[in-house]
């Protein structure tokens, strides 16, 4: 297919929204209010998620021992996760809007590099900032210790027990980049086969794990193609629902099948219940199982089906406005919320107070009082930060109403065309970067190095400078 110019076909509705909703959406700057609630409630529930999930271990001088996840000494949480993990609905949600997005930049004589272009170098500069800052905080922190400043060897110390949780949650990013890039093959399969191609493509990942678990003796290489197949599910859900083609008994067959497969691959195929924690036994995240695919079926039937509700609670414009503030600050959050538990357990071990915190499970004193409390503090923590990335996208948001558009905007309204090809490399770089911070971590400072130069790298092959510049030529 050419993904350079040409559009596979025009003509594309927006997400079905009632028409009693217009005068909503006209408030809302024409945004959907539905679906920017789900994008900031998933955020949350990943974050919160997160941080309870975080163990600290105590060792007998009130000093951090060890962190652990939650899931190993509390098996019956697994259950929650498949509230849980709402990754699937955030890319449910996100193919919703970057279909109709795509195909108005085809209609419009753009191309899908320029509009993959702008996704992409929106995921990999606060990705590159991330990384980066934690390349200099950790290599600070263990230049201090080298040369015996006092606290910096107990810093260093709790800084490895968290090294491996600061990056593992960037794998999110580059499954958005990866699916992404396969976005217009993703819409001719829509237009071509409907509901029926997600439907296939839970079929093939059922075919994978047969050949996983029979074959392949359960290893996790065999699985390898469920890394893309599973995640594309929602994306293809979203796309349907994008062009309004979800209707209620469609959402409720979803929903049903979805379900189904959850209850039958535990009880019937042995699968894992936990839904989050590729680092688990019997995990079905790294690589995915049939098991994501189908939450994915059933989390796509319930948004359908809750939309009618959902929407006239958001008529409020006093819950928008609280959607609004997580939605500015949610990506941020996500990307960093993991940076505020070393802060906090940090603080506690060196007052030896890390016992406020301990208890990995339920039956244990102090569990959920030190659950609350942990949140509680990195809450506390996060306000700042909070409040910060909601200025600045407020500013954002004026000058974007009041001032001259920015960069990015001139070059997709311009007809300087992007490379396919430079977009496709800059993806696989951006992907390769995050795959070697994953398993570094931020105290492996090679793997850490490589990974902030491989999306350097990626953010000059997708910059138009060399465009701009031969144009003035």
């Amino acid at each position: 297919m050419e993904l350079s110019r040409r559009p596979p076909v025009t003509n594309a509705t927006a997400p079905a929204v009632p028409s009693t909703d217009a005068p909503v959406r006209k408030r809302s700057g024409g945004r959907d209010r539905y679906i920017d609630a789900i994008r900031a409630f998933a955020l949350l529930i990943v974050v919160l998620g997160h941080w309870f999930a975080t163990a600290l271990v105590v060792a007998p001088d009130g000093t951090l021992q060890q962190t652990d996840h939650l899931l190993r000494t509390w098996e019956g949480a697994a259950w929650a996760t498949w509230i849980l993990q709402v990754v699937p609905l955030f890319v449910f949600v996100s193919a919703a809007v970057n279909g109709p997005s795509l195909q108005r930049t085809w209609d419009e004589g753009g191309s899908f590099a320029d509009w993959y272009r702008t996704r992409l170098r929106r995921l990999i500069l606060p990705a590159a900032a991330y990384l980066t800052t934690w390349l200099a905080i950790a290599g600070g922190i263990r230049a201090g210790a080298a040369i015996g400043i006092n606290g910096f060897d107990g810093a260093w110390r709790v800084l490895g027990f968290f090294s491996g949780s600061l990056t593992v949650h960037l794998w999110f990013l580059g499954m958005l980049v990866a699916t992404q890039l396969l976005l217009p093959v993703a819409q001719v399969l829509d237009r071509r086969y409907g509901w029926r191609a997600p439907l296939v493509m839970v079929v093939a990942a059922v075919l994978v794990d047969v050949v996983r678990f029979t074959i392949g003796g359960g290893a996790g290489i065999w699985g390898t193609p469920n890394a893309l197949l599973v995640w594309l599910v929602p994306q293809q859900l979203g796309l349907l629902w994008g062009r309004g083609k979800l209707n209620l008994p469609t959402a409720l067959g979803f929903l049903t099948v979805g379900l189904a497969t959850l209850v039958a691959g535990v009880e019937v195929f042995g699968y894992g219940v936990s839904l989050v924690g590729g680092d688990l036994a019997k995990n079905n995240v790294l690589p995915p199982t049939v098991m994501l695919g189908g939450l994915a079926l059933a989390q796509a039937g319930a948004i359908v089906l809750l939309a009618r509700p959902a929407r006239a609670v958001l008529r409020s414009d006093v819950v928008w406005g609280a959607v609004q503030v997580l939605g500015a600050v949610g990506m941020p959050l996500y990307l960093w919320h993991k940076s505020f538990e070393p802060m906090v357990a940090a603080s506690l071990s060196s007052l030896n107070r890390v016992d406020l915190i301990d208890g990995v499970v339920p039956s244990s004193p102090g569990f959920w009082s030190g659950r609350l409390a942990w949140v509680a503090l990195l809450l506390l923590v996060t306000v700042p930060f909070a409040v910060w990335q909601l200025q600045r996208a407020r500013a954002a948001a004026r000058a974007r109403r009041d001032g001259p558009p920015p960069q990015e905007a001139r070059d997709m309204r311009s007809n300087r065309p992007v490379a396919t090809g430079r977009v496709v490399v800059a993806s696989g770089l951006t992907v390769g970067a995050i795959a070697l911070a994953m398993l570094g971590g931020v105290t492996d400072f090679v793997r850490l190095g490589a990974a902030v130069g491989g999306l350097m790298f990626a953010l000059t092959l997708t910059s138009t400078t060399r465009h701009r510049a031969e144009t003035s030529r």
